[in-house]
């Protein structure tokens, strides 16, 4: 009985060590998508930050505009860049907490518009969060809310 109360033990350690390897591995994957998410957003790769979101993405924008669906993200960011050329994005996570019995996680951060060839140009910002869901081991943004603080 002492045996076997130890191998229960040692099978239960396994598990949760192994779910929290996941979890933590999961979350590391979130924060490095996130970082070349924010890269493409700074070179204006307007395909490549459409491939970090799902197709049904919806972005709720610092000044109450709501995009639904990628072509119509892409059609904002195709504006917002050719109108400045200099302006982009960086979003700084602070938080990402995951189920993954669902395959989804929230994250929570701040962000901050940045315009550096724009003499008069004052930054902007505020907080944001984010929906990821996980399909076929790929995490994608499924919806943003950015709200404007400063």
């Amino acid at each position: 009985m002492k045996y076997l109360f130890i191998a229960f033990i040692l099978i239960n350690t396994s598990i949760t060590v192994r779910a929290q390897n996941g979890l933590e591995a999961d979350k590391n994957e979130i924060l490095k998508v996130r970082k070349e998410s924010n890269l493409a957003l700074k070179n204006h790769q307007i395909e490549k930050i459409l491939s970090f979101l799902t197709e049904d993405i919806n972005i709720a924008a610092s000044n109450g505009k709501i995009f639904s669906g990628k072509i119509a993200f892409k059609d904002a960011l195709t504006t917002i860049f050719s109108n400045s050329p200099d302006l982009y994005f960086v979003r700084n996570s602070e938080e990402v907490l995951l189920n993954s019995e669902n395959n989804i996680a929230w994250e929570k951060g701040t962000w901050i518009a940045l315009r550096p060839k724009t003499d008069n140009w004052n930054n902007y910002g505020g907080n944001y969060s984010a929906y990821w869901v996980k399909t076929d081991g790929i995490w994608k943004i499924k919806s943003e809310l950015f709200v404007k603080l400063y």
